[in-house]
């Protein structure tokens, strides 16, 4: 008996917690698609993504990043996002007075980012894509 009980409570905690886990996590993705390679001209940056729409009042972005040997920069000011399930596009661009990064691969960093609108506003990462890609001269 004891061992029955003990399955049946492990089984109720597991099912516990993936009940509290919210449906859309699953459902919320970005993508990187980018033309290559980059340069400092106008680096642009666009992909896919795919929010659900939430219970709570939020306000969710599409951030861009591209990063070589430490150093990170920002692409744009943000993507504001549709959130209603299906799948939208976004592009972001940038222009470098100086080239930031040398010739050669650049990991480009894409995350949709979810703040509150009521209480702290304390980001939510809701889904994020790496992709590698070419700085160019």
């Amino acid at each position: 008996m004891p061992v029955r009980f003990a399955t049946f409570a492990a089984t109720v905690v597991v099912a516990s917690i993936f009940a509290a886990t919210p449906a859309s996590a699953a459902s919320d993705t970005v993508t990187i698609t980018a033309s290559e390679p980059l340069t400092n001209a106008t680096t642009t940056i666009s992909g896919t993504y795919r929010c659900e729409a939430a219970v709570a009042p939020r306000v969710v972005f599409v951030s861009t990043s591209l990063s070589q040997h430490g150093l990170s920069r920002s692409i744009g000011n943000g993507t504001l996002a549709t959130c209603d399930g299906q799948e939208h596009s976004y592009l972001t661009s940038q222009q470098f007075t100086e080239s930031p990064f040398r010739s050669g691969p650049v990991t480009a960093t894409s995350t949709l980012l979810s703040l509150p609108t009521k209480g702290l506003p304390v980001p939510g990462f809701l889904a994020t894509a790496t992709r590698i890609l070419t700085w160019g001269q």
